[in-house]
C-alpha cells in the first residue's frame, strides 16, 4: 500500500523558485503582461485568469508566452471574475456583520462574531486553491467543492502555504524591484505547486493537472519529472 504523501509548504515554494528561475525571460514577460492588462482594475481577475493558465502552460510545457495568456483570459476570464467578485462581496458582507455584532455586543452577538469570523477565515484558507481548480474543473459546483475538501483534507498545510505565501508577498513587496519583474507569475507558480503538493497526498504521487474528472485520484499523476 503507497503511503501518503506529505503535502509541504516549502516544497511548494522551492519548485515555484526553481520554475521561475529556469524560465526567468517567460516570467518578467508574463509579469510585464499582468501589469499591464490590471490598468483598469475591473479586469484584474481576468488578468489572473491569464496569469494562472500561462504559469499552468509554462510547467507542463517549459514554455509560455503572450498568447496563452490571452488564450487564459478568453476562456477563463469571465469565471474568474464571477467568482472573485462573489467572494468578495459575500467576506464584504461577512465583515460588515462582524462589526454589527462587535457594536454593543451581548452573549448572541460575540457567539455570532465568533461564528461569523470562523468562516471568513475558512473562505480566506480555501481561497488558497481556487485559482487553480477553476482551471480544472468545468462544473460551478466543482469549482466550489474542490477547495473545501483540499483545506480539511491537508488543514496543517493548508495553513503554514498560506502563510508562506503572505509572508513572500510581503518580502516582494518590500523589495520594490520584484513587483515589476516576477512577483505575479512567481505567486502564481507557488498557487500551482500548493495545489499539487495537497492533490499528492491522495495516492502518495505528486499529481498533474488534468481536465475536469469525477474522482480526485485522477488529478495525481505526475506533470514534470524534474519537478
Amino acid at each position: 500500500m503507497t503511503e501518503p504523501h506529505a503535502p509541504s509548504a516549502a516544497n511548494a515554494l522551492r519548485n515555484a523558485f526553481w520554475v521561475a528561475f529556469d524560465h526567468l525571460g517567460a516570467v518578467i514577460r508574463l509579469n510585464a503582461l499582468f501589469l499591464l492588462c490590471c490598468i483598469p482594475l475591473v479586469t484584474i481577475p481576468a488578468a489572473a485568469a491569464g496569469l494562472m493558465h500561462s504559469t499552468r502552460m509554462l510547467i507542463e510545457t517549459g514554455d509560455s508566452g503572450a498568447a496563452d495568456f490571452f488564450n487564459g483570459i478568453r476562456r477563463f476570464g469571465v469565471r474568474y471574475t464571477v467568482f472573485y467578485g462573489g467572494l468578495i462581496l459575500i467576506l464584504g458582507a461577512a465583515a460588515s456583520s462582524a462589526a454589527f455584532y462587535l457594536y454593543e455586543p451581548t452573549f448572541l452577538r460575540m457567539t455570532l462574531f465568533g461564528w461569523d469570523l470562523a468562516g471568513m477565515i475558512l473562505l480566506i484558507l480555501c481561497a488558497l486553491y481556487s485559482p487553480t481548480v477553476l482551471l480544472l474543473k468545468k462544473r460551478p459546483a466543482g469549482c466550489l467543492k474542490m477547495p473545501f475538501v483540499f483545506t480539511f483534507a491537508n488543514t496543517s498545510f493548508t495553513i503554514s502555504a498560506f502563510f508562506m505565501g503572505v509572508c513572500t508577498e510581503a518580502v516582494f513587496i518590500l523589495s520594490g524591484i520584484s513587483i515589476v519583474l516576477w512577483m505575479f507569475p512567481f505567486m502564481a507558480l507557488y498557487y500551482h505547486f500548493v495545489y499539487i503538493e495537497a492533490a499528492s497526498r491522495f495516492d502518495g504521487q505528486p499529481p498533474r493537472y488534468t481536465e475536469d474528472r469525477s474522482v480526485a485520484k485522477e488529478f495525481l499523476i505526475p506533470p514534470h519529472n524534474n519537478y
